[in-house]
């Protein structure tokens, strides 16, 4: 498949070979914008390399695998998406993924994989509906609902102060410090401007995108989940 992939990449305009052996190296599996940015390159292959048989299997499978994980991933970097619209692209992936498992099995992609991202859409929805119950007036944004937190709170506190070597006391002190910066940013989510030098080019580079570029409606009480998740079925159906 390392090879396939590789093959189909060199058809693509401005990567070089240099980029193609680093998103097809297998070797760091916790980097995630490069994850992202190798599926979104799978995602674009079929407009990028249009002029081969639409019988090749190879072909057939990288489209397959793109327009599956592009629902997935565009629910989460689309700054036009509302809401609602994030909701049904990540429903349209729950699904698709649901039937292409129950055919393919691990062949498809790893249970683990299919179990996390499964359970992602469902917290996705979850956290959606329990923000409205919180305050309806508030901004939802999925990309707070993830390991980021437990990795911003690691790093707060090992850069609290410049002591490497912290004992008990130094450790209370941090903790409690990060605890009263998330309150307040839990109390003003406008504060919580991430990802500083993010900005949205539409390139398959991103893989985070700042609360700031996003435009789409995300206020909670806009936010239809089971508007989202019965038309996720009935598109995921036509696919």
């Amino acid at each position: 498949m390392q090879i396939t992939l590789q093959q189909w990449l060199r058809k693509f305009p401005g990567l070089a070979p240099k980029d193609i052996k680093s998103l097809t190296d297998p070797v760091d599996h916790q980097n995630v914008p490069k994850v992202v940015k190798l599926l979104r390159h799978v995602q674009m292959v079929p407009k990028f390399v249009p002029h081969c048989s639409d019988m090749n299997p190879a072909k057939a499978t990288l489209d397959l695998i793109g327009q599956l994980w592009s629902y997935l991933i565009n629910a989460f970097i689309t700054p036009s998406y509302s809401l609602t619209k994030q909701l049904e692209s990540l429903g349209i992936y729950s699904h698709f993924a649901i039937e292409l498992y129950i055919r393919h099995g691990p062949s498809l992609m790893s249970p683990q994989l299919y179990y996390n991202s499964q359970s992602l859409v469902k917290s996705c929805y979850f956290y959606a509906e329990c923000q409205k119950e919180l305050d309806p007036n508030e901004n939802v944004y999925f990309y707070h609902n993830g390991s980021n937190q437990g990795k911003r709170k690691f790093c707060s506190v090992r850069t609290a102060t410049h002591d490497t070597n912290l004992d008990i006391l130094g450790l209370a002190d941090s903790l409690s410090e990060d605890s009263d910066m998330d309150r307040i940013i839990e109390e003003n989510l406008d504060l919580n401007q991430e990802h500083h030098r993010t900005s949205w080019t539409n390139s398959p580079n991103i893989d985070h995108v700042n609360p700031k570029f996003f435009i789409g409606n995300l206020r909670a009480a806009k936010g239809d989940s089971l508007y989202a998740w019965d038309s996720s079925w009935q598109k995921a159906e036509l696919l």
